[in-house]
């Protein structure tokens, strides 16, 4: 398991923060982002196996792919010069859904233990807020995708927590009732 991940922000890189402290409201302040949505690209070392994941376990539809050519990768800084395709998915629809890109090259960096989130440093995990767990459970056993520890184990009265692994080693936290 390889994994490399890039933060993509384009037009700027702000974030919004919104809350009560102590009785105040805090407004978020004026962004200067055109859209406060981040994107996450995942450089993977099996591409298949990985979009399999990700359609057919956590429930994300391609949307499209983006051609990265040899001159747009050296100018860019983004793949020193290597071309590569990225197969943008989404996790649900509309401009708001998060853009989960994956990508591949043909030699890709050795794996090195990503059996706990420990065993890194960088991003490790993304969390899903999910309405019922009981889908994702269903399909990833439907595909081989075991649970890890002992989940999903309960948090609180009415969600419950469940953590997957991708073949690429992000961990991908699922949070929710197990069924409504």
């Amino acid at each position: 398991m390889t994994r490399s991940v890039f933060l993509f922000l384009f037009g700027g890189a702000a974030l919004l923060i919104g809350g009560t402290v102590t009785g105040l409201v805090l407004h978020s302040p004026v962004s200067e982002t055109s859209d406060p949505t981040v994107d996450v690209g995942v450089v993977v070392d099996d591409l298949d196996a990985s979009l399999q994941f990700y359609k057919n376990v956590l429930g994300m539809e391609q949307s499209r792919t983006i051609d990265i050519n040899e001159d747009f990768g050296r100018r860019s800084g983004l793949t020193g010069g290597r071309t590569t395709q990225i197969r943008v998915l989404t996790l649900g629809t509309g401009e708001a859904a998060t853009e989960w890109k994956l990508m591949t090259f043909d030699e890709v960096p050795e794996a090195a233990d990503e059996s706990n989130i420990t065993d890194q440093q960088g991003m490790q995990y993304v969390t899903v807020q999910v309405d019922q767990l009981g889908p994702y459970l269903k399909r990833a056993r439907a595909h081989g995708v075991k649970p890890l520890g002992e989940t999903p184990i309960a948090l609180g009265e009415n969600n419950h927590f469940l953590l997957l692994q991708a073949p690429e080693g992000t961990f991908i936290e699922l949070i929710g009732p197990l069924d409504q």
